[in-house]
């Protein structure tokens, strides 16, 4: 389904497939998984700077918070600013 987050127990099954070194293919195969999801999922884990066994060993809050990063809040355009008073 598109858009939609992995839950942490697939998120930690890929990640101790990419420990265990296993290929992006592999781990398709095995979890039913898209490759490019994958892919991403490696992108983000590799980007945070830890080794693969200090991620496994995070809590879910934090790896959910590593892997799934709170939106930012976008700052008002200011040109909604100048058309509100006409609407």
């Amino acid at each position: 389904m598109a858009n939609k987050a992995l839950t942490m127990l697939q998120v930690r099954r890929i990640l101790k497939l990419f420990m265990e070194e296993s290929s992006q293919r592999e781990i398709h195969r095995s979890t039913g998984i898209h490759r490019v999801t994958i892919k991403n999922y490696l992108h983000r884990f590799k980007s945070s700077g830890k080794a693969f066994s200090e991620l496994f060993a995070l809590s879910d809050y934090d790896l959910s918070l590593l892997v799934h990063p709170p939106r930012s809040n976008k700052t008002t355009d200011e040109r909604y600013a100048d058309l509100y008073p006409q609407l």
